[in-house]
């Protein structure tokens, strides 16, 4: 056949084969669109570009193009699946969580053969190891913060239960002291003890002019201050004996002696301090001490009444008490009892040669004991005048003070500094 004829003929068939191709690669598109999810390209994993052929396409051919559009339906499902899971894991993570940006890595490779096309490799996320850290923290520090939660609302309640032992101890041990005070019929009672010390404060009037009689007490202008064992029958009584004249007014001085004698303030030093009763004229006092100096350590329990009385033109202050001593220097005492009376007597100078206010006591102190605790009951005669030298020390200094208030008082503001 001449060229010029053949080539119309030849040129006819090769359109109409590139009609089929366009054909079939329009069919190709719109099956990759009808994916419409799918991330790949159809004609990315195409081993080698449609070639233009001068018949029609193969069966063989067609049904490969068809499992490579299933094959990518399938892949475009599961991604799909795995985005939706991706979206339900962010919707359910609490709030504040830590967020980590994980790694992927390529786990999973398709090769290629004659039938199927290459196809990308599938990307798997991986577990982070700073994820699994954070969690693990996080639980701990929660697990933490519970535990000091509950270490503190233990430490409360040891708290409170220890002070409520401190108490309960206090007042067994003081009940103890009661037990013993009744058994020794020392005291039997608040109202019978303080009844009778009042009584016998009374009857102490009727001893006072007897004493100021004797021969220390004869002369009005004397300054002294005496201590002394004296023997009395079978017994032995510390005694306590002074006279002295104070540059101040009777009524001030009297103020002030019944400020310091009268006063609660020995309740900063006892572990049980109680007020029976108390006025112008009478305070009652029970108390629980315990005394550690140098190698003195005693603990006593007692009861003692102070009264104030006017005695014609004179003002007298009497105190009458009742000690038991529990404990002696590491040893358990029973047995012993304490009886303390004293008095000290106000009134006028009436001495020529000196002005101002007479001050006269004089103090008693017994100690009443089984035969079997006679080492004892000598061993607290002895502390006697320790406490008495530990007692003047204390008071001294808190007399005086009180002395020139009561004074400044008394005249206004300005009697002190005429007086002094």
């Amino acid at each position: 056949m001449p060229f010029s004829e053949a080539w119309p003929a030849n040129h006819c068939a090769r359109r109409s084969n590139n009609n089929v191709s366009l054909t079939l690669q329009q069919h190709h598109m719109s099956e990759s669109l009808y994916s419409t999810e799918s991330p790949f390209n159809v004609s990315a994993f195409t081993e080698e570009p449609m070639s233009v052929e001068t018949h029609q396409p193969k069966k063989k051919r067609i049904r490969r193009v068809k499992q490579e559009l299933d094959y990518l339906r399938r892949e475009s499902k599961k991604l799909e699946d795995e985005l939706a899971q991706l979206h339900t894991i962010q919707a359910n993570r609490p709030a504040g969580a830590i967020s980590f940006r994980p790694r992927v890595t390529q786990t999973e490779r398709v090769t290629t053969s004659r039938e199927y096309c290459a196809i990308a490799p599938r990307l798997r996320q991986k577990p982070s190891m700073w994820q699994a850290i954070a969690e693990r923290q996080s639980r701990e520090r929660g697990r933490v913060l519970a535990r000091n939660m509950e270490l503190r609302a233990q430490l409360e309640t040891e708290y409170k239960l220890g002070k409520q032992l401190i108490q309960l101890l206090d007042r067994q041990i003081y009940a103890k002291a009661l037990i013993q005070e009744k058994r020794h019929g020392l005291l039997w009672g608040h109202a019978d003890v303080f009844k009778q010390q009042l009584q016998q404060s009374e009857n102490t009037l009727l001893e006072v002019k007897r004493v100021l009689q004797g021969p220390p007490f004869r002369d009005p202008t004397a300054c002294f201050l005496d201590t002394f064992i004296e023997k009395n029958g079978d017994k032995e009584v510390f005694v306590v004996q002074s006279n002295a004249t104070l540059p101040f007014g009777m009524q001030a001085t009297a103020s002030a002696l019944w400020k310091v004698l009268s006063t609660d303030q020995i309740k900063n030093y006892c572990y049980h301090h109680q007020i029976a009763q108390k006025s112008d004229t009478i305070v009652a006092q029970s108390f629980g001490i315990r005394f550690k100096e140098n190698t003195v350590d005693a603990d006593f329990r007692g009861k003692y009444t102070f009264s104030r009385f006017t005695d014609g033109d004179c003002i007298v202050i009497v105190w009458v008490g009742a000690c038991e001593p529990i404990e002696l220097n590491g040893i358990k005492c029973r047995d012993i009892q304490s009886q303390t009376t004293g008095w000290v007597q106000i009134s006028e100078q009436r001495s020529e040669e000196m002005k101002g206010t007479l001050v006269r006591s004089y103090s008693r102190l017994s100690v009443d004991s089984g035969d079997d605790e006679k080492p004892q009951s000598g061993a607290l005669l002895g502390l006697a005048q320790f406490f008495h030298d530990k007692f003047m020390a204390t008071h001294y200094s808190v007399l005086e003070k009180s002395l020139i208030e009561e004074d400044w008082k008394m005249n206004s503001g300005w009697g002190g500094s005429q007086s002094g």
